[in-house]
């Protein structure tokens, strides 16, 4: 049934009507529409322009005054070797770490430039997850991390063996070396292999990869099979975890390097320009009268709407946990069409804020029911006219009266109730089942129109051997959001008035 056939009218009164006869289902808390403008201490392109020169100074050398007497200090590119962690303690905020790292780890759009480097050299600055960031290559070593895949076979009584597994120790061990005959004969049946067999989950569905593994991430012998041969390798290792057949994949050589960096933040001038112009907002919204939006777009500024904020939220979209906003909503002095500004915590920048609309408890807003209550009046409306032409005690008289034609839909299921050329109409399907093979329904309202079904055949399922897995399957649904549902009947029941705003 088409949803906007200007035939069929819904007023204001009958959608508040039809939610009075069903308070359970349109029920509403009581909630807040704010607008919000959010002045955000972002850094200027001047302080982005400080912070890449505070950098770019301390490529070169230096000057200073120590006990008295000038002392020449090297750029950061001719520090000797051994003073580089120093040198980075003193005057980077991201500490030094000796680690070498694959090329992988490195800033994905300055991994070539910066693995290209040689020893000593330096790159940048560029602006690394906004610090402006200058890189030294201290070293480079082959073979720093490796790709690997391997197979694990478990055994009873092995470290976090599955409590399924029931081989013996010796068992595993001959299955483990019967895989990697398998695997050595046919290399691309390691991954059907994997699946197959291992018994670690943690590597199932990436056919038993591990990449960038770095040196002594895995247990002993793992770590020293695969550094200690060369790329292509297969073998069987033993561990507490049970017996693995490995593949050495790939290996990839590691870069040591020094960052010197800075984090691109905004300056005390910045901070004071945003804040005076979300004062600026607030005192011209509260002097004009005029609206919110209207001003912010003016000054360069987005509204953003947060609406159905409850009395115990404190989390406001696009600014975050601010509680003292929502508790401002709620104040019993607080007007629709109030402005208030607002200085977030952590020095974020600053918010401006409406109270837009006030919703009572009770049913839904109107505007809101439009959403969700309009269509199912609309339907039911549209269900009695259809249902008027559509006389006749047999299908094909109906089908005749009404302009229709019957037509058949084959295979249908209660696990899935989809009719072929309509979609989805469960309540048509389940009164399918219900009735015996030939016989006819009465109307059915359903989903996309009014229908009338003969049932021509029912083929009963196979009797299953066991119900253990439907059971199993029913009961974690029936669990899921238990807790929930607890909560939410209890609610209902209780006679309690809900005073946790008033005291956080």
């Amino acid at each position: 049934m088409n949803d906007e056939d200007p035939k069929v009218k819904v007023t204001d009164q009958e959608l508040i009507d039809y939610m009075k006869k069903n308070p359970k289902k349109y029920k509403a808390e009581a909630s807040r529409d704010l607008e919000v403008v959010f002045v955000e201490n972002k850094p200027s392109a001047q302080d982005e322009a400080e912070v890449k020169k505070s950098i770019e100074a301390l490529l070169v050398p230096s000057v200073k005054l120590v006990e008295g007497k000038t002392d020449t200090i090297p750029g950061f590119a001719n520090v000797p070797v051994a003073e580089v962690p120093s040198f980075i303690a003193e005057n980077s905020e991201v500490p030094y770490d000796s680690t070498f790292v694959p090329k992988g780890q490195l800033p994905v759009e300055f991994a070539q430039q910066i693995s290209a480097l040689a020893p000593g050299q330096v790159f940048g600055p560029y602006n690394n997850n906004g610090y402006y960031t200058v890189t030294r290559m201290i070293a480079k070593k082959p073979g720093a991390s490796v790709k690997a895949s391997h197979i694990l076979i478990g055994y009873k009584g092995a470290q976090m063996a599955d409590g399924k597994i029931t081989l013996t120790k010796e068992q595993a061990k001959a299955k483990a070396e019967e895989l990697l005959a398998k695997v050595n004969a046919n290399p691309a049946s390691f991954g059907q292999l994997v699946m197959e067999n291992s018994n670690d989950p943690g590597s199932m569905n990436n056919q038993g990869v591990y990449d960038n593994i770095a040196p002594n991430q895995m247990v002993k012998p793992f770590n020293d099979f695969i550094f200690n041969n060369p790329i292509g390798k297969t073998g069987v290792v033993e561990t507490d975890f049970g017996f693995h057949v490995i593949k050495v994949l790939d290996k990839y050589d590691g870069v040591r390097v020094a960052n010197l960096a800075k984090k691109i933040q905004p300056s005390e001038t910045t901070i004071d320009a945003n804040f005076q112009k979300a004062t600026k907002l607030e005192m011209d919204a509260r002097d004009t009268k005029k609206p919110l939006a209207d001003l912010a777009k003016a000054a360069g500024l987005t509204v953003t709407p947060a609406n159905k904020i409850g009395e115990n939220d404190d989390n406001i979209p696009g600014v975050g946990a601010e509680r003292e906003i929502v508790r401002w909503a709620y104040n019993d002095d607080t007007k629709v069409g109030d402005v208030k500004k607002f200085d977030l915590s952590s020095a974020k920048g600053s918010v401006v804020v409406a109270l837009k609309t006030i919703n009572a408890k009770g049913v839904l807003p109107l505007e809101e029911a439009k959403l969700s209550v309009l269509p199912v009046i609309r339907n039911e409306k549209k269900a009695k006219i259809i249902r008027e032409k559509m006389q006749g005690a047999t299908l094909e008289a109906v089908a005749q009266k009404a302009g229709a034609t019957v037509a058949n839909a084959t295979g249908v299921t209660l696990a899935n109730p989809m009719i072929m050329g309509v979609g989805p109409e469960m309540k048509v399907v389940g009164k399918a089942f219900g009735l015996g093979a030939g016989k006819t329904s009465k109307l059915i309202d359903g989903q996309s129109g009014v229908f009338m079904v003969r049932t021509k055949n029912v083929e009963v399922a196979p009797a299953q051997p066991s119900q253990a897995a439907m059971v199993a399957r029913l009961n974690g649904q029936g669990r899921s959001g238990i807790e929930n549902r607890l909560s939410i009947a209890l609610k209902d029941k209780a006679d309690i008035e809900d005073n946790r705003s008033k005291f956080y």
